[in-house]
């Protein structure tokens, strides 16, 4: 897609024109985006439909014996391996993933433009943004452990838990950590999308400016994420269903009942589950967009700020 300088990044916008366009910016390359990154999406969807397809098969034996009071013994060994580090799987190749998206607006940034790579098969990876993008990760990891243990341990230590009292020290907990989260969008997507800053200091110098368009970021966060999550349900209502369907059928099965699913149902619960992920994998990256441009019109803003004081 050539130059548009209606796109520029630095543009002090509202809360309603970084979402336009960050979906502009997004829809606009799509053809682009998804030639460079869909042969991780696809190893992601093969990865997750194969994972899915495991627990669906194993999950009714793990119920049926947690409900009977029995010891869970998985029949297949590397069946059970796989079940324990799909899911690091998934987390790596998604932060893989996620970081070809950061690379592209990165580009976008210094460039004005997202260029198509030179060949379909193609996949090139910016170390130092990927670099930058298990940093942001682990750090999120970090908050959420963080967050767990402060609220179950508040909770816990006041003997409270299951008090009104309990419940409304948590919902205040919970409060405060969106309010303090918030502005960290600004200074991950800074950092997210620039090679040369440095972790630490981006944090403790965008903090304050993000805290200060709290507003903005909390804006543009919540409807991004209602409309992903809505299009999420629906690109998943077919899988929910086979995924029912096929739990009521292994539980019968336990149960001594005929199994009533066609032969033919593991291949299709897979194939499913895989095309269900690779569309949904293209979901959630549609929200860094406008947060990308929501952290423009704030650096924007502190650059016209800074003009204004140099001048009087």
């Amino acid at each position: 897609m050539e130059k548009d300088k209606d796109d520029a990044l630095l543009k002090v916008r509202s809360s309603r024109v970084c979402i336009a366009a960050g979906y502009k910016l997004y829809i606009g390359n799509f053809r682009t985006i998804f030639r460079r990154t869909w042969v991780i999406a696809l190893l992601y969807a093969i990865l997750y439909g194969l994972y899915t397809s495991v627990i669906i098969k194993e999950y009714p034996h793990f119920f049926i014996a947690v409900t009977t009071g029995h010891l869970y013994i998985p029949d297949h060994t590397v069946l059970n391996v796989f079940t324990f580090i799909a899911p690091f799987l998934i987390l790596i190749v998604t932060i893989w993933f996620y970081s070809q998206f950061f690379s592209m607006l990165y580009q976008h940034r210094t460039q004005g433009i997202i260029t198509a790579p030179p060949r379909i098969f193609c996949v090139s990876t910016d170390k130092r943004i990927l670099r930058h993008t298990i940093i942001c990760a682990l750090t999120c990891l970090l908050l959420n452990i963080i967050i767990f243990a402060v609220i179950i341990g508040g909770t816990t230590y006041s003997g409270i838990k299951q008090s009104l009292a309990g419940l409304s020290l948590v919902a205040l907990l919970c409060l405060l950590f969106i309010i303090l989260a918030v502005p960290l969008s600004y200074p991950f997507m800074h950092y997210l999308t620039t090679r040369d800053s440095h972790f630490l200091k981006v944090l403790s110098h965008d903090y304050r400016m993000g805290f200060r368009q709290w507003g903005l970021f909390f804006t543009v966060a919540i409807i991004t994420i209602i409309l992903s999550v809505a299009f999420l349900v629906l690109t998943s209502l077919p899988a929910n269903i086979l995924f029912l369907a096929n739990f009521k059928a292994q539980t019968g099965v336990l149960m001594g009942d005929p199994l009533g699913m066609p032969a033919y149902i593991t291949k299709l619960t897979f194939l499913v589950f895989t095309l269900a992920s690779f569309i949904q994998a293209y979901v959630i990256p549609s929200i860094f967009f406008p947060a990308y441009y929501a952290a423009g019109s704030i650096e924007a803003q502190e650059k016209e700020r800074q003009n204004i004081n140099e001048k009087s």
